[in-house]
């Protein structure tokens, strides 16, 4: 007999998509159901919900890939629910937390790796499909930054580019062309609803201004009211689609340098780093390698140190990244946008030429990794979700 499944917040199809076929949503749920899918939602804040369509020996699925950004308060949440209930519990995340597992001992089980989150983000079913289309590359010697929801990191990144003339203010009706040179960085500036909305974007300022507790980050009146008075947003350079950052890989991927703003970062004032020292990343990660350009990330310390373990190259031989042993993150930020001032002296142009198979491997190598944890995935449902004979 075939088991009764429940995808309860609408994600099993993002990575189980090729392999499970016949469930319930939970607008069509009734009676109780021997496997339940969950996300982030279903457990921390619905589990009594959740309760009402299990049997005393459901196998309870968390899948957080895409999302494990505040990893730490969905473990702590799973941790104390896993131990309270006799439900056979299953945590499928996207980076490695073995050293978690190790000190904690917690009463579930656990798929991880990034090669999930990169299957996650890369495969045909996935609801926000990373992927490269089909258009002739151009290289330019400059740098590109798609910058979406509003977040501390990405306020003093824009910040920093106007103060050092990085990008040079147009005087102009026209937001979109309110910045005349060759980088291309979009400031969409979001907060929920995915259109840039003036109160949100100077709230946020103001927070940033009272709420600002050194030595997190230096944020004075002078530079709040340069963004507030004298910088013209949203910022839509080169972005196809008004308020949508392109998850395609197309031709406005041209310059060789790509500014990775990630969501974890370590300058919010609830921080926003792992205590268990977990390092996660998105889709953004990915884009510089599926686009064969050169990375910097403003992003969780370690974040460089994951991705060579992985086997990405970062191109040490024309990045320094001394600014990784740099224990401050605002300093180590400022570090990291020298180092892209300096990069934007080099010919780039004539390195990727010379450079072209390691930007090659890179995209190969995204592939790769989606393909493996493809294979974890698959694994897994033969292990976990249907009847063996």
């Amino acid at each position: 007999m075939s088991k009764r499944i429940l995808d309860f917040d609408h994600q099993l199809g993002r990575i189980f998509g090729q392999l499970i076929y016949d469930y319930d949503n939970i607008e069509s749920a009734n009676g109780l159901y021997d496997i339940i899918f969950l996300h982030r939602e279903g457990l921390q804040d619905n589990f009594k919900d959740v309760k009402k369509y299990t049997k005393s020996n459901s196998k309870i699925i968390c899948d957080i890939t895409t999302e494990s950004g505040n990893i730490d308060t969905y473990l702590d949440t799973l941790s104390e629910i896993s131990s309270q209930e006799s439900f056979d519990f299953h945590l499928i995340v996207d980076t490695d937390i073995s050293d978690y597992l190790k000190k904690n001992n917690p009463n579930f089980k656990c798929l991880s790796g990034y090669d999930l989150g990169i299957y996650a983000f890369t495969n045909h079913y996935s609801d926000g499909k990373t992927f490269v289309s089909n258009v002739t590359e151009k290289n330019t010697n400059a740098f590109l930054s798609y910058n979406g929801s509003m977040r501390t990191n990405r306020v003093l990144f824009l910040l920093e580019l106007i103060k050092r003339k990085i990008m040079r203010l147009h005087i102009t009706t026209n937001p979109q062309h309110s910045y005349d040179n060759s980088n291309i960085a979009s400031f969409l500036f979001y907060q929920s609803n995915k259109e840039f909305n003036r109160k949100d974007y100077v709230a946020f300022l103001d927070g940033m201004l009272n709420d600002n507790h050194p030595p997190k980050y230096v944020f004075t009146h002078t530079d709040w009211h340069i963004l507030k008075y004298e910088t013209p947003l949203p910022i839509f350079t080169d972005v196809q689609h008004p308020n949508l950052i392109p998850n395609e890989i197309d031709g406005s991927y041209e310059p060789i340098i790509n500014v990775v703003t990630e969501n974890t970062h370590g300058f919010e004032k609830d921080d926003d780093l792992s205590k268990y020292d977990i390092t996660t990343f998105t889709e953004k990660t990915l884009k510089p390698f599926l686009a064969r350009q050169i990375p910097l990330f403003i992003g969780p310390p370690k974040l460089e140190r994951e991705l060579r373990k992985l086997g990405f190259d970062l191109f040490d031989d024309i990045v320094d990244y001394s600014f990784e042993s740099i224990d401050s993150n605002y300093r180590r930020f400022h570090k990291k946008i020298d180092e892209l001032e300096r990069l934007l002296t080099i010919d780039l142009v004539s390195y990727k030429k010379e450079n072209i198979e390691r930007f090659n491997k890179n995209r190969i190598l995204v592939n790769r990794l989606s393909n493996s944890g493809f294979t974890k995935i698959d694994n897994f449902v033969i292990d976990n979700i249907y009847d063996k004979k």
